[in-house]
């Protein structure tokens, strides 16, 4: 997928979004979709969701043709002819399977960036970096494998399970589970 030079400048969320929406139009170059569909991926508010699609209808990179009545869904294309920036130079049709990974996992990090408030970088990292692992020349990335996945309810338990801890902070036991800091009782022989 080719990302216009136009939108590389714009913060994540916003090429995120794109991505999204041009992946979902696919070769059709036409689809719908609901800024609560849109709000709740991206984790924006309404109002947000609408200026940012707002922003991407002034660059020229989406088309809105409307509203449907009866869905509350927005008709979304792509540029006609299979033109992809406004400068109107053909794109390559055929995608390499790296190319199509590589996007997923921006899609991926897209995903994480409503949660740098809550979790520190560090651990958004380690997660990113676990949950985004492919095997040698593989095509899928280890959360696409799983049968369910949720971002929000996979970062809460990453949190909770200490996981992306460095080794420093975590302490082996004797008969070999590790014990993470705040669970170390020092007052004692036994960890």
């Amino acid at each position: 997928m080719t990302i216009p030079d136009e939108i590389l400048d714009l913060d994540l969320v916003k090429i995120g979004m794109y991505i999204y929406i041009k992946r979902k139009c696919g070769k059709a170059g036409e689809c719908d979709v609901s800024m609560k569909e849109l709000g709740e991926r991206f984790g924006l508010t309404r109002p947000t969701t609408s200026r940012y699609l707002t922003e991407l209808y002034d660059l020229k990179v989406l088309y809105s043709n409307g509203h449907q009545t009866d869905t509350k869904r927005t008709l979304i294309s792509l540029k006609p002819k299979g033109l992809d920036s406004v400068g109107g130079h053909q794109t390559d049709t055929k995608r390499t399977p790296e190319q199509e990974l590589k996007d997923r996992k921006l899609a991926f990090g897209m995903q994480l960036k409503p949660f740098s408030g809550t979790y520190p970088r560090p651990m958004l990292v380690e997660f990113y970096n676990y949950w985004t692992e492919t095997k040698e020349g593989g095509r899928k990335m280890r959360f696409e494998k799983e049968k369910t996945f949720e971002v929000a309810k996979r970062l809460a338990r990453w949190s909770k399970n200490n996981y992306g801890k460095s080794i420093s902070e975590q302490r082996m036991h004797t008969d070999g589970t590790v014990l993470h800091s705040e669970q170390m009782d020092y007052t004692k022989d036994t960890w």
